[in-house]
């Protein structure tokens, strides 16, 4: 082994172990239906029943234009 790897394993520090075991943790997980179901695509009256049920005066979006405006263009 060369010789600078052999000194960096000797001289790193020790790993700090938590005790955290993830192991014997039991994760939920989504049925397939579930999966196929947040993976289909949104048909536009579905959007535009989710655009129309937001308040359109709140808060400005990222692109700064909130639902009101967004309501009067669709």
């Amino acid at each position: 082994m060369n010789e600078e790897i052999i000194f960096i394993q000797k001289n790193k520090p020790p790993t700090k172990d938590f005790g955290v075991r993830l192991d014997v943790v039991e994760f939920k997980s989504l049925s397939q239906e579930d999966n196929l179901s947040l993976l289909a695509e949104l048909s536009e009256k579905e959007v535009r029943d989710a655009v129309w049920q937001c308040e359109g005066s709140k808060s400005l979006g990222p692109n700064g234009f909130n639902f009101n405006f967004i309501k009067k263009s669709w």
